[in-house]
């Protein structure tokens, strides 16, 4: 490659980006302007990834205020809560999509589809 960047480095980071771009606008803004790290912002993605991007989209702007002020490792926890609210069959998605990319050898950084 050019930039001496594997192919799963890239389809790594489109992982992430794709769905932040496509689905947390204020999560986005926020990321951009630097008052989310990347790593909360990637905690909030990955906890995410269950949710069809209605709900995405629907929890964005709280998602982000909690972001801005907590640091990541709580972000996570935050994130996942919120989530669990949303979709109570959340975490058994999440469980399915990791088993799924355990028998496939996938990374399990990859979004996974919503279900």
């Amino acid at each position: 490659m050019a930039r001496r960047v594997s192919k799963a480095a890239v389809d790594y980071q489109l992982a992430f980006a794709e769905p932040l771009v496509a689905d947390f606008p204020h999560l986005s803004a926020a990321f951009l302007d630097g008052r989310v790290s990347q790593a909360a912002a990637k905690h909030i993605v990955k906890a995410c990834e269950t949710l069809d991007s209605d709900q995405r989209r629907a929890i964005d702007q709280e998602l982000t205020a909690l972001a801005v002020g907590l640091t990541p490792g709580k972000t996570r926890k935050a994130a996942d809560r919120l989530v669990a609210s949303t979709d109570p069959d959340s975490a058994a998605k999440r469980a399915r999509a990791a088993r799924a990319c355990r028998r496939s050898g996938r990374s399990s950084t990859a979004t996974a589809p919503a279900a």
